[in-house]
């Protein structure tokens, strides 16, 4: 199985434009997107709330057959980053112009709201650890748990900005990657 932190980037690049769901706007730019990726240390969360029963995955290939796993060069993957977060975001316009430590977009803070599941063992675990990084980077998150008929609701609408999931997939990843 795998565990993923999905972001909302369901609006088109002129975020002024009505798109799919209602993440924040900010989000809509892809530096801002880059730049969580880059925050998340995922070898942390595999030793410290996996006890290291686990590997980092480059890409959503939902199987267990190494056979459809994609070869991403390294240049091209999301590293963990801190400071190449934060120049991405600077250069994407997105500054803490007053000093609280939070990020500006559009002049109001980027503030993400951060979905978890109530019955996973893992998610508030890595919530903990994905909220500091984000801090330390200059994105605010407000952590909300659901069940998983709510959060599949909020998933449908769109009405997310990041979700934690997890899943286990077929051999043939087919069937889970038409999911997606």
């Amino acid at each position: 199985g795998f565990a993923e932190v999905s972001v909302n980037g369901g609006r088109p690049e002129d975020h002024r434009v009505e798109g799919i769901g209602n993440g924040h706007p900010a989000l809509s730019l892809l530096p801002v997107r880059q730049a969580i990726a880059h925050a998340i240390d995922r070898s942390v969360i595999i030793d410290r709330v996996l006890y290291g029963l686990g590997s980092p995955a480059l890409a959503i290939s939902p199987s267990t057959n190494p056979e459809w796993k994609p070869e991403i060069p390294e240049a091209d993957q999301y590293s963990f980053d801190l400071e190449k977060a934060k120049t991405l975001l600077d250069g994407a316009g997105v500054k803490d112009s007053d000093g609280d430590g939070i990020r500006e977009f559009e002049g109001k803070n980027v503030n993400l709201d951060y979905y978890i599941l109530s019955d996973s063992t893992t998610a508030p675990g890595n919530a903990e650890f994905i909220r500091d990084w984000l801090k330390q980077i200059g994105l605010g998150t407000t952590l909300k748990v659901v069940a998983s008929s709510k959060l599949t609701e909020v998933i449908g609408r769109g009405e997310y900005d990041l979700f934690q999931w997890g899943w286990t997939p077929y051999v043939d990843p087919d069937p889970m990657l038409s999911y997606f």
